[in-house]
């Protein structure tokens, strides 16, 4: 075989893996066991009142996520954990005044976070899509989500998280 013809051949096979152009959205699963009491308590022991720099210290050292991730999804996580909500402020497709996820409730790595994703959903198809491809909420979520199932996973009574 030629080169070129190698060179086309190559061009017509499709690639192994998605291109820019194909997007998938990454769902969790909402068919997660929500989590026992003694499940909560545990992970409100494990991280107390603040989560933040627990966290933050398991972005970096476990999910070994970029700077910029990481300042994306914490600063998203501190308006969820402060009870502030999170609204989309895009001027061209930001969602209705007054239109909050979350706010005015305290998010912590013991709530239900999947069931959180379900409502961020809907949140999203009701008052507009996220065109920032999940940094509004998504993102922060499955982080939070991940580090709950990895407290989860690291104390063996919790195996059923």
């Amino acid at each position: 075989i030629s080169i070129k013809q190698e060179e086309k051949e190559l061009q017509q096979t499709p690639p192994p893996f998605p291109t820019a152009k194909r997007r998938h959205r990454v769902h969790i699963t909402t068919q997660v066991k929500p989590l026992t009491t003694a499940q909560r308590e545990t992970i409100q022991k494990m991280v107390g009142d603040n989560f933040l720099n627990p966290i933050k210290q398991y972005l970096l050292h476990h999910d070994k996520i970029s700077e910029q991730n990481l300042r994306s999804v914490m600063r998203q996580l501190k308006k969820l954990a402060n009870g502030e909500g999170i609204r989309y402020e895009s001027p061209r497709y930001g969602w209705p005044e007054g239109k909050y996820f979350r706010k005015g409730l305290k998010i912590s790595p013991s709530d239900d976070i999947a069931a959180l994703m379900a409502e961020a959903e809907s949140c999203e198809n009701k008052w507009g899509r996220d065109r920032g491809n999940g940094w509004l909420l998504s993102h922060p979520l499955k982080k939070l989500f991940n580090f709950q199932q990895f407290i989860c996973e690291k104390h063996g009574d919790l195996s059923t998280c």
